[in-house]
């Protein structure tokens, strides 16, 4: 992260936080500080630029529902097959790996989709292959 101020104030400044002006505390400004904005893309304008909001706003809440549900089925897939369904007896497993692998196949599941996310092959490189 390299160096750079920063400010920690205790939970009961919250209040205080919120009503100060846009000229005292800037948040997107501080963003834009703290990712060197004008050092890695020349300028400001896409961090300070509130156009992520809006999409996320129109866009993705509409779909919001919908993409929980799959994670969620796609999520209780991958667990039962990476970490096994069988409540009776102890299975040893290698957790950072398995949990990779549980982790890439729900992601697998917004960008490459059914049944694909599922292939064990292209799991296991991570989508290596497109």
């Amino acid at each position: 992260m390299g160096f750079r101020k920063e400010v920690l104030l205790p939970p009961s400044m919250i209040r205080w936080v919120l009503v100060q002006p846009a000229s005292r505390l800037n948040v997107p400004h501080a963003m834009a500080e703290m990712d060197q904005a004008k050092f890695t893309l020349g300028h400001d304008g896409p961090i300070l630029d509130s156009w992520q909001g809006l999409l996320v706003k129109t866009e993705l809440n509409r779909v919001l529902e919908a993409i929980c549900a799959s994670l969620n089925d796609e999520l209780g897939r991958a667990f039962d097959k990476h970490f096994g369904d069988d409540e009776e007896n102890w299975v040893e497993f290698k957790l950072r790996e398995t949990i990779s692998r549980a982790i890439a196949q729900a992601n697998s599941r917004f960008t490459v989709g059914l049944p694909l996310c599922k292939t064990s092959f292209f799991v296991s490189r991570g989508g290596v292959i497109i």
